[in-house]
């Protein structure tokens, strides 16, 4: 066992040391960051051409190729001529996570080559699986990296980074020579953190990927222990989930570097991120298109929330069209006053569709819309809301020294921003991770489907 352990290692060593031409993918990927790089600043009507044809690609293909979508355009009346313009978009019906989940195989086309199988990690408590073709995570990883590179330009597929993510590990971390230090997300206590600092100290990768709420709690309890981290990362690369603003100034407190954080998901329908100079979502055009639509099913103007509905321009497996992403954002703009790509805006992803928690009176309220970046939660280590009933919120909590929670501080403080719910607070041993690592701020029972409320 210990020599196959050594072998594995001593094989990931030298394929790291490999130049990245000579990675898996290098070659589609290295054709998407030089495409990327060649249309970022292209004119409206160039941005409209290239948009135009992919949809008209993807769209011909699946009509000839996937039943399901053919049967569902001619149900509402659609078929691939009437596509005259980008705006006949709008003439393609819907689809949804529940309609694919229930009908995969024919929303799929299984005689492509090299396809696999991929699960989505669940923000919406919908089990769903779907196939894409091997070069999808290719071209992924090339809109990912021009993401992280315009915080730092000096990431590679060979980088090394730290990664604080989804991965449960037995004594807390482990080394892979192919990808760097890897941190369990499941062990994140005084003891723990302590051992992880002297790996990030041994190591010294510049990069480090992570979940927000993974890093957060991280910073915590570093703050809250006084310990120290000497080494200085040139960039925090954070996704997956969103990033709320008592996190981002508590990471920048605490390990002072640059942050990249971007918006996507594991269908790969949209995919948008932070730019050199602002913190501003800007939407890749090359990646597929992006509706933001209001209750009508109308795209809302700059300044107002719509659901986020996406194409997908690269999956032929199974394609994404016109999908319900169930997801929330503010439209911020056209084109970034600062970098000068010519992508459209969002100035915040205001939550997913269980990121959202429903008043008495059938309001929604983010929770970006509660600060949480307050001093009345300096006696909790980790905290959750949780809703089953409408108007009904539970607010659940692990303290950081049992006995000394200030209850009714907090309660005065939460309910004078829930006025219109009634609250309750739980003391609870731990806050439970999704499947795949992730500490959730809201454990969301309802179904928000009726999602055209008012938004708070």
């Amino acid at each position: 066992m210990k020599n196959t352990l050594l072998k594995n290692n001593f094989s990931r060593y030298l394929y790291s040391r490999l130049p990245q031409q000579f990675y898996p993918g290098y070659y589609t990927y290295k054709k998407f960051r030089s495409l990327i790089s060649a249309t970022e600043k292209s004119s409206d009507a160039q941005i409209n051409e290239f948009q135009y044809f992919h949809l008209k690609k993807i769209i011909n293909y699946t009509w000839s190729h996937v039943c399901g979508y053919r049967e569902l355009w001619e149900e509402n009346n659609f078929n691939p001529e009437k596509l005259k313009s980008i705006e006949d978009i709008q003439l393609i019906p819907f689809i949804t996570k529940e309609l694919l989940r229930d009908n995969l195989d024919k929303f799929t086309n299984k005689n492509l080559k090299s396809i696999k199988y991929c699960t989505t990690g669940g923000s919406t408590a919908i089990p769903f699986g779907f196939y894409e073709q091997r070069d999808n995570q290719y071209i992924e990883n090339a809109f990912i990296f021009d993401i992280w590179n315009r915080k730092n330009n000096k990431l590679k597929l060979n980088t090394l980074t730290t990664i604080l993510r989804g991965a449960k590990i037995d004594n807390g971390y482990h080394y892979n020579p192919r990808s760097g230090l890897i941190l369990s997300s499941y062990d994140l206590n005084p003891d723990n953190v302590k051992l992880y600092i002297q790996q990030i100290e041994k190591y010294k990768t510049l990069f480090f990927q992570a979940y927000p709420s993974a890093i957060y709690l991280l910073a915590k309890i570093m703050q809250d222990n006084n310990l120290k981290l000497k080494h200085k990362f040139k960039s925090l690369m954070l996704g997956s989930e969103p990033l709320y603003e008592f996190q981002r100034e508590l990471l920048n407190k605490i390990f002072n570097t640059a942050i990249s954080h971007w918006y996507g998901h594991a269908e790969k329908v949209v995919l948008a991120g932070n730019c050199e100079y602002n913190d501003y979502f800007h939407i890749f055009p090359q990646y597929g298109i992006t509706e933001i639509l209001g209750s009508e099913n109308q795209p809302v103007t700059d300044g107002n929330v719509g659901e986020l509905v996406g194409t997908g321009f690269w999956n032929f497996a199974t394609p994404f069209i016109r999908y319900r992403t169930k997801d929330f954002a503010e439209l911020a703009g056209k084109k970034c006053p600062q970098c000068h790509r010519n992508y459209r805006l969002l100035k915040k992803v205001d939550g997913r569709a269980q990121e959202f928690i429903i008043s008495k009176s059938g309001k929604l309220i983010s929770m970006t819309a509660i600060n949480m970046h307050d001093d009345i939660f300096d006696d909790l280590l980790q905290f959750r809301f949780y809703q089953d009933t409408r108007g009904v919120v539970a607010f659940q909590y692990v303290p950081k020294h049992p006995g000394k929670v200030r209850v009714e501080r907090i309660y005065n403080g939460l309910k004078a921003k829930l006025t219109d719910f009634d609250l309750s607070l739980n003391q609870v041993t731990e806050i439970p991770r999704t499947g795949n690592g992730k500490l959730r701020f809201l454990d969301q029972k309802l179904s928000l489907q009726n999602w055209g409320f008012p938004l708070g």
